[in-house]
């Protein structure tokens, strides 16, 4: 199997994996998260506002691009550069959030999450870019 062929199905199973974490992300938030004390209404609020556009587009475009690149398909590509751009946006507003609340003193979890949300944006914009 040529190297590149390779590296599509290694981009896919990503894109899949992270679609999985967002699904996840919103079950654990609303059985788990939503419902502790803990939480401030400021951050519940914040989160309240992602369902839509998490599982309405960012799950969607991701799961495109997975079967897109899973069969060596262009729009892959296209979706890699869609979806790689949802997930910057998504992990930058969640760093800034986070950092002005000072979530990041208490809970260093949400930092390595947003972290690894805005580095998988980045990865997948720079596959789509490479093979575009």
């Amino acid at each position: 199997m040529e190297l590149i062929k390779i590296f599509n199905i290694l981009m896919a199973i990503l894109q899949i994996l992270g679609s999985a974490a967002i699904i996840w992300f919103w079950i654990d938030f609303f059985k788990v998260q939503n419902k502790n004390p803990e939480n401030s209404e400021a951050y519940l609020s914040h989160e309240r506002s992602f369902p839509v556009p998490d599982l309405g587009w960012v799950v969607p475009t991701l799961i495109l691009a997975a079967i897109g690149n899973f069969l060596g398909e262009s729009f892959g590509v296209i979706f890699s550069l869609i979806s790689g751009g949802a997930l910057v946006f998504l992990g930058l507003i969640d760093l800034t959030y986070n950092k002005q609340q000072g979530r990041f003193s208490s809970n260093k979890g949400d930092l390595v999450l947003n972290l690894v949300v805005l580095i998988g944006g980045i990865i997948s914009i720079i596959y789509g870019w490479w093979n575009f």
